[in-house]
């Protein structure tokens, strides 16, 4: 049994020759959809993602396999193709890991023939990645949290982490951004899974 597999976390695009390669930076697109409302900076990111504006590691794909039961009780063996980092906009040298709404996730999984994750997957990609860092959280003070100042200084930080942690960009890493998850029994809410790292456990939030 075999899943594709795409989520905000580790991003899934299925035709490398897609990626472009003098599509503009991450710091680019930042200073455009700085003073962007929330809705037209969806609009943008979204337009940015099925163009192709991302960087070239996020379609070298990691083949995860797992041995997990099913409905009636029965052992699979499930293979998950999985990018190693979050969805991103810019190149190779510079990138913006760019949250986005659970509405412009799913049109961009649609449009790569992929899957928005379940906490259950989300959970195994997080067991098999190689580099688990620490989340870093910003003080909330109103929205600023949800702002793109904020947003790209957190992008700035993960990948300060993983220089930090003597990793390349395209390490398969996990457990810093919350994952938006599909979850049947919240189905009208907006669900995210959270790991606590330091707790060495995980959380659900849920919102309308």
């Amino acid at each position: 049994m075999k899943v594709r597999y795409f989520c905000l976390i580790i991003a899934i695009t299925t035709f490398s020759q897609l990626i472009s390669q003098g599509t503009k930076g991450g710091s680019v697109f930042y200073e455009q959809i700085r003073t962007l409302s929330f809705e037209e900076r969806e609009l943008a990111i979204e337009k940015e993602l099925i163009e192709g504006n991302m960087p070239s590691f996020i379609s070298s794909f990691i083949t995860v396999t797992t041995s997990q039961r099913d409905a009636q009780g029965r052992e699979r063996e499930v293979t998950l193709f999985v990018s190693p980092q979050y969805l991103s906009v810019g190149n190779d040298v510079d990138f913006f890991i760019v949250p986005m709404g659970p509405i412009t996730a799913q049109k961009v999984a649609d449009n790569y023939n992929s899957s928005l994750p379940t906490p259950k997957v989300t959970d195994i990609i997080y067991q098999n990645s190689l580099l688990k860092l620490e989340p870093f959280t910003y003080i909330p003070r109103g929205n600023r949290n949800e702002t793109p100042d904020i947003l790209y200084d957190h992008s700035k930080v993960i990948q300060a982490q993983i220089k930090a942690a003597g990793k390349e960009p395209g390490i398969f890493v996990a457990g810093i951004k919350k994952d938006i998850v599909i979850c049947s029994k919240l189905a009208d809410k907006t669900c995210y899974n959270i790991w606590l790292a330091q707790a060495g456990r995980k959380t659900y939030s849920a919102r309308q």
